[in-house]
C-alpha cells in the first residue's frame, strides 16, 4: 500500500461510522447464519473459502473473548466451504482478519481460482493443480 492509502486506512478507524458499521456487521452474524442453514447448499458451485493463518487478538464477536471468536470463526469458514461439493478452504498463512491488507496476492489468487473453475468448467481443486 502506499503511504497515501496507509493514511486513509488509519484515519478510517478514527470515525464513529467506522464502528458503527463494525458493530451492525458483528450483529448480522447470527442473522446471516440463519440464512445459510435456510439455503441448505451451493451444490457444486465453485466456491473458494480464504481464511487467515495467523490468530488476530482483535477479532471480537459479541458475548466472546479473542480465543472463543477465532474459533467460531473456523468453525463459521469449514460451515461455509462444507456448503458446496466443488470447494477449497485456504489458508493465508501470513495474515491475520484483514487477508486482503496483509496478502493481497493470495486474495487475488483465491478468485481468480473460482473465475477460472467457472470459465473452464472444473472443479476448483483441478485450477490450483494446474497452476
Amino acid at each position: 500500500f502506499s503511504d497515501v492509502s496507509k493514511r486513509q486506512f488509519r484515519a478510517s478507524f478514527a470515525r464513529l461510522k467506522f464502528w458503527k458499521a463494525v458493530l451492525d456487521d458483528a450483529d448480522s452474524v447470527p442473522r446471516s447464519e440463519s440464512v445459510v442453514r435456510k439455503f441448505g447448499s451451493l451444490g457444486d458451485l465453485p466456491l473458494a473459502v480464504l481464511r487467515h493463518g495467523k490468530d488476530d487478538p482483535s477479532l471480537v464477536l459479541p458475548t466472546m473473548t479473542p480465543p472463543q471468536a477465532e474459533e467460531a470463526w473456523r468453525i463459521a469458514q469449514n460451515n461455509l466451504a462444507a456448503l458446496s461439493s466443488n470447494s477449497l478452504l485456504l489458508v493465508a498463512l501470513n495474515s491475520r482478519h484483514n487477508i486482503m491488507f496483509d496478502e493481497p496476492e493470495r486474495v487475488i489468487e483465491t478468485v481468480r481460482i473460482v473465475v477460472e473453475a467457472v470459465r473452464r468448467n472444473r472443479r476448483v481443486e483441478d485450477i490450483v493443480a494446474l497452476a
